[in-house]
């Protein structure tokens, strides 16, 4: 009897929501015994459309923060992803000024990491019977 509709409690069906996917003239059938939000969204085509639009605008926002490039997908693929592989980022050699604040920073780590040493020496004296 739903066949070709989607459930109310399908993921795509809670991320565009009734109230959206109404507005977009689709249709939500539901019967006497259904629960506050049950029923069935009627048009599929209609309910993946509004995900893959939502998704886009979605993927525009997080490109906005800088990002060089987005994909949108409503399903993962693990067939368009079988071919990825890992990329380990390279060191970018650092200027004399940089060089110079890393070396100052190693040096302080350093001293604070000795002092720490040192105090943990003096606790563990204290304790000892």
């Amino acid at each position: 009897m739903s066949e070709g509709q989607v459930s109310s409690d399908d993921r795509r069906a809670s991320f565009v929501g009734a109230a959206a996917y109404e507005a977009a003239g689709g249709a939500i059938i539901r019967d006497l015994f259904d629960e506050e939000g049950g029923g069935f969204f009627a048009d599929a085509a209609l309910l993946n459309r509004l995900v893959r639009e939502k998704l886009t605008a979605e993927a525009a926002t997080i490109k906005a923060e800088g990002w060089k490039w987005i994909v949108v997908e409503p399903e993962f693929n693990h067939e368009m992803t079988s071919d990825t592989r890992r990329v380990f980022a390279e060191a970018a050699p650092l200027s004399d000024t940089d060089q110079a604040k890393l070396v100052e920073l190693e040096q302080r780590h350093n001293a604070l990491s000795d002092e720490d040493d040192g105090l943990r020496g003096v606790c563990r004296k204290a304790a000892s019977p």
